[in-house]
């Protein structure tokens, strides 16, 4: 329980993080990170603030991925072997496609359709 939540929580901050860089990335038409940090960027990390971003990204990235591959094994490991989220779901009601007309009898199915008239029986001949 207590890993559980400790696994969601660091995947919900390396998510922020995540979206934060990717906000703070130069673009080619310089994006967010113009209009937010400006020259802030290179006065902290110095002229390489692109490649730092980029490998703090790629890192960020794949501790989500890690993360989120041991928290799937963590909350599956529950449900046995086989197990799946919709084992738990119940049966599902069928659902009637056409829509009642005033006046006519509900229909009974999807092959509620009327059945074709039989053809007229032909008259006897005449002696």
């Amino acid at each position: 329980m207590f890993f559980e939540i400790l696994l969601t929580v660091i995947e919900v901050i390396v998510c922020l993080m995540i979206i934060g860089l990717v906000l703070i990335q130069r673009s080619k038409g310089e994006g967010l990170s113009a209009a937010i940090g400006g020259g802030m960027g290179e006065a902290m990390f110095g002229a390489n603030v692109g490649n730092v971003v980029t490998r703090a990204t790629v890192v960020l990235g794949m501790i989500f991925l890690v993360n989120t591959i041991i928290l799937t094994m963590v909350l599956s490991s529950g449900r046995g072997a086989g197990g799946s989220v919709m084992d738990d779901a119940g049966p599902v009601a069928p659902v009637s496609s056409a829509p009642e007309i005033p006046g006519m009898p509900p229909a009974s199915g999807p092959a509620a359709a009327p059945a074709p008239a039989a053809p007229p029986a032909p008259a006897p001949a005449a002696p």
